[in-house]
């Protein structure tokens, strides 16, 4: 409960003051009650809005955004929680189940998610909830209940977000594959029709087009068919992003470390103490004392073992053909204890100095720099937009405009990138519009973003001139909102 408590004072100390695009877009939904339900994450608004309701009334005036980043707070911890469960019925001692729990609440995937308002905390705590269940009826007590609960849990992370299909998918081939029972196999495969049935009550309940096979099929997919779901790189770029969102998943790595080691010596901290890590792995090493002791497991504890590696790569299988998508790999740090911690004990010192230097790297270069600098926060874009009503604004993303709606403006006049195109913008220009725009200085952040295909890319705007407008202090410097003018013929 120790580890519990210092994974959650650390998350309620810092607080994400940079938050994601989908992190407003989904509170607008919330707060309103009027957009409940998005395809790829069903029931996440829905539930957030019903839980926000009693605090509401409580604390009328709670902001609806941090009310979710703190549901999402108690959830990761309640994950970890459960994963310590499933850790303990599989017999892990004490001190490596603690150890494991601060390595997965401390990764920065688990740690970035449950300081936004998105659905990937959610869904995993479900996902392990899932896992848990059917390990109790694996090793504690056979009752088929237990495989009903683990199929409903697993299924209900699916509405939370689609990614964790593929964890429902992984528990039912170990059922088949450990049991030959059609009773326990058939318990837990009717628990597939509750994601079918729910979506179908969405789909009738919130659609205007006629219920068709095709219809239904479309609205389940819908990221998928519209290409949210993933972004179109070339090989080298999809190498790199792919290494990147494999290190990024327990440790953050992001070009703006750069800018705070030029900031201050203090940031070089977390660099010494990887190699104060790396040192003492070596002097163990070099003592020939074992980093990792292998113990016997029972066949069903290998087998529970073997059920959740197989998830562990359809998750980052999938993570891959998304081009890396960090994201989707949230879940690795706790599948990665579910596979290794049961059959293999790392040395205490090592292990608890790895955890350290994680907690460290992962406060210093992520949690802090969220908390303490601008980095993507765009209110001053938003305010300038505010006093200025007849403008049109042009983003690559939607997080200005998002915020902006969630902060009462208007969004008629907020276009992104991808609705746009050169020659949209040289009728806008023609024709006397006030067009702003920041994404001449798109560069200085470097992004997945950075590296996307752009309808209006540098050599348009290098066609017009660019004023000056407002310019706001960030940590990647000074970003700028610039008047587009044509340029006058000489």
């Amino acid at each position: 409960m120790a580890s519990l408590g210092i994974i959650l004072l650390t998350y309620l100390l810092l607080p994400n003051n940079n938050l994601s695009s989908d992190s407003y877009g989904y509170a607008i939904g919330i707060r309103s009650g009027g957009d409940l339900f998005s395809p790829h994450h069903l029931l996440y608004n829905w539930l957030y809005h019903y839980l926000s309701l009693p605090v509401k009334a409580m604390f009328p005036g709670v902001d609806t955004l941090r009310l979710c980043t703190f549901f999402n707070t108690l959830f990761a911890v309640a994950a970890v929680y459960v994963l310590s469960r499933i850790l303990e019925l599989l017999g892990v001692s004490t001190v490596q189940r603690c150890l494991w729990i601060l390595f997965s609440g401390f990764s920065f995937g688990i740690w970035r998610f449950s300081l936004e308002n998105e659905s990937y905390i959610l869904s995993m705590f479900c996902s392990l909830a899932g896992s848990y269940y059917l390990l109790k009826y694996a090793l504690a007590s056979q009752r088929i209940r237990y495989v009903l609960i683990s199929g409903f849990l697993s299924m209900l992370a699916v509405l939370f977000h689609q990614i964790h299909l593929f964890w429902w998918l992984g528990l039912f081939a170990g059922i088949l594959w450990r049991y030959r029972s059609l009773r326990v196999s058939l318990s837990y495969a009717c628990t597939a029709l509750l994601v079918p049935l729910v979506y179908l009550l969405v789909f009738v309940s919130t659609q205007e087009e006629a219920l068709s096979l095709r219809s239904f099929w479309t609205y389940t997919l819908y990221d998928y068919y519209h290409g949210n779901a993933s972004q179109t790189f070339g090989l080298k770029q999809y190498i790199m992003f792919v290494g990147v969102a494999i290190v990024r998943t327990f440790l953050q790595v992001y070009p703006y470390m750069l800018i705070l080691l030029r900031q201050h010596w203090l940031y070089f901290i977390p660099l010494v103490a990887i190699l104060i890590w790396l040192a003492l792995l070596i002097r163990t090493w070099a003592k020939r004392k074992k980093l990792v002791a292998q113990q016997n497991v029972s066949i069903d504890q290998s087998w529970l073992i073997k059920t959740h590696l197989l998830i562990l790569c359809l998750q980052v299988g999938f993570a891959f053909y998304s081009n890396g998508n960090a994201e989707f790999m949230i879940m690795t740090p706790v599948l990665l204890a579910i596979c290794i911690a049961p059959k293999w004990t790392l040395a205490p010192q090592a292990f608890s100095s790895l955890v350290f230097t994680m907690w460290l790297w992962n406060l210093v270069y992520a949690a802090f720099p969220m908390y303490h600098y601008n980095m993507i926060n765009q209110k001053e874009k938003v305010n300038y937009m505010k006093q200025h009503p007849d403008a049109r604004f042009i983003s690559f993303t939607n997080l200005i405009q998002n915020q902006n709606e969630y902060l009462g403006g208007n969004t008629s006049r907020f276009y992104t990138d991808d609705k746009l195109s050169p020659e949209l913008l040289a009728r806008w220009i023609d024709s006397g519009y006030s067009i702003i725009t920041d994404m001449p200085d798109d560069h200085k952040i470097l992004s997945r973003g950075s590296f996307a295909d752009k309808n209006l890319g540098d050599e348009i705007w290098q066609q017009y001139r660019l004023e000056v407008v407002h310019t706001t202090r960030t940590l990647y410097g000074d970003l700028h909102l610039y008047k587009v003018h044509a340029k006058t013929v000489q």
